[in-house]
């Protein structure tokens, strides 16, 4: 076995050369180079959860708040959130429609929290929705709520109602939860009702 050894020769330079440098005007370019940055499965992740923790209506549920209500619920944790929004001091325990002449329903509504004493109240009405039902009911009582804007979502087998109410220059965001959309927007009425009244 022979080894072989190879040299590579030096470029002869004299050693009386004198480098020399001088500087020259950078050239611009108006051109991007656009790098993609691909994340990893772990920065993915930290993002998502990032979004969720400022959106406490997704963490648990998975769909976004309405854009106007999620910079002022941003970072709350659930409870905060549901005792800020959907206070239980007025609440729907039972709503039942029988459908009339004209486009009116017949409403049957069992309301908890709606008398100063806390003693149950149930109440037949005649009108074209349950919103109009709860609205007339509350303004019966001196707990008027106007509604300025409405989102309403299918949560699971529940809905989800968020409304912006307002009653002599106040205004709130508030939320209702209920079995179908009858019974959460009269919950969210009740919650907007003893947001702006009550507290």
């Amino acid at each position: 076995m022979s080894t072989t050894l190879i040299r590579f020769a030096k470029p002869e330079t004299s050693r009386r050369e004198h480098k020399s440098y001088t500087t020259t005007p950078a050239l611009r370019s108006n051109s991007i180079t656009f790098n993609a940055q691909t994340q990893t499965r772990i920065q993915k992740r930290r993002q998502r959860t990032r979004t969720f923790a400022e959106d406490p209506f997704r963490s648990r549920f998975g769909q976004r708040l309405p854009k106007a209500m999620r910079g002022e619920a941003r970072g709350m944790g659930w409870k905060t959130f549901r005792r800020s929004y959907s206070p239980n001091d007025i609440q729907v325990e039972q709503l039942r429609s029988q459908r009339k002449s004209a486009g009116k329903r017949q409403y049957e509504i069992s309301i908890r929290g709606l008398r100063a004493d806390q003693q149950g109240t149930r109440v037949s009405i005649t009108a074209m929705g349950a919103s109009s039902a709860m609205s007339e009911i509350l303004a019966d009582h001196d707990l008027a709520v106007e509604i300025l804007k409405f989102h309403q979502y299918e949560i699971f087998e529940a809905t989800a109602t968020f409304i912006f109410a307002t009653h002599n220059g106040k205004r709130t965001w508030a939320v209702g939860f209920g079995a179908d959309r009858d019974t959460s927007i009269a919950n969210a009425l009740c919650s907007a009702a003893a947001l702006l009244h009550r507290r």
